[in-house]
This record gives structure tokens, C-alpha cells and sequence, in this order.
């Protein structure tokens, strides 16, 4: 692996807000969890088809789980950002072009956490509400809307990952000649 430049990206207001969402709604996710685990039934949904609707059921300690997933999952990520320079990216890093890329990694690594956070959050809402029949699983439109919004992020940031190795390039290229 070559040698990347091992950079501390500075937040900015974008990054700041984008975090303080994500620690939120697990934090939201958490209280509901805690105020109506011991009134759930003792079988609640464990498991939705595409549709949303529940196909499997299970004990109300699956709960506890998906919440420790959807924890372990925001943290890893949190972890994750703190180390830009382990990712892939789709072009070169250099000296030039390390901090852009960084920093749209970082953005993107934190927008899809606090995607992610809000699709498990709805995931344990809808879990405690179908059980408690105030709604029936997980809407039509759960699955499309997650999906779209993960490649969406992806797909965005990958294209900026792109420009900004470009631009680097073109930068360098210039100042050379």
C-alpha cells in the first residue's frame, strides 16, 4: 500500500450538523427502547419482506439486539473517520489532492452513519409499534428509500472524490510546466 499522507480533517458547520443528527436520533432511538421494552409483548417482529410487511417473529430480546447493531454500527463509523487514510478511493491520493479527498470521505462516511442510524431508528420504531398493532410493519416505501439514499450518498460523493483527484492532478500538472 503506498504511503498516504496522514492528515486530521478539520469539521466544519456541515459536519458538525450531519453528527449532531446522527447522535440524536440514537439517542431518541435509545429512550424509546428503554421507556417501552419491559410493556412489549413477549413476541414482537423480528424480520420484514421488502414490502415491509413482518414475516418473522421473536423474542422481544431481538430487540436489544438490533439496537446494539445499530450502536455498534454508528460507533464503528464515528471510528472509522478518525483514519481517512485506510480508505479507498477512486483516484491517486497525493499530497495535492490528500485533504479534499479526506474530507469528502469523511462527509460521506458521516452522512451515511446518520443514514443509517435514522433506517435502524425507524426499523426499532416500526419493530415496537407493529408489535404494539399501532402499525402495520414497515411501510412500501422503507426499503426503496433507504436504498436510494445510500447509493444516492455514494454515488454523490464518489463523483466529488473523483473531481477533486482531477483537479489536483490539473493543479500539479500546471505548476510543473
Amino acid at each position: 500500500m503506498d504511503q498516504r499522507p496522514k492528515l486530521k480533517v478539520k469539521k466544519e458547520s456541515l459536519d458538525w450538523i450531519i453528527e449532531i443528527v446522527g447522535f440524536l436520533v440514537l439517542a431518541a432511538a435509545t429512550a424509546y427502547v428503554l421507556t417501552n421494552y419491559s410493556i412489549l409483548p413477549d413476541r414482537i417482529p423480528t424480520h420484514y419482506v421488502l414490502d415491509g410487511n413482518p414475516d418473522g417473529f421473536g423474542n422481544k430480546s431481538k430487540l436489544l439486539i438490533l439496537w446494539i447493531v445499530t450502536v455498534s454500527m454508528f460507533t464503528g463509523l464515528l471510528i472509522l473517520n478518525k483514519f481517512p487514510h485506510v480508505l479507498n478511493y477512486p483516484t491517486t491520493v497525493t499530497a495535492e489532492n490528500a485533504h479534499k479527498l479526506y474530507q469528502q470521505a469523511s462527509r460521506m462516511i458521516r452522512s451515511l452513519n446518520t443514514v443509517i442510524v435514522l433506517a435502524f431508528s425507524y426499523l426499532i420504531y416500526s419493530t415496537i409499534q407493529t408489535a404494539f398493532n399501532s402499525q402495520d410493519g414497515l411501510g412500501n416505501y422503507f426499503t426503496p428509500v433507504f436504498l436510494i439514499s445510500v447509493f444516492w450518498l455514494i454515488i454523490f460523493f464518489l463523483v466529488k472524490s473523483v473531481r477533486a483527484g482531477k483537479s489536483a492532478l490539473k493543479m500539479r500538472y500546471a505548476f510543473m510546466h
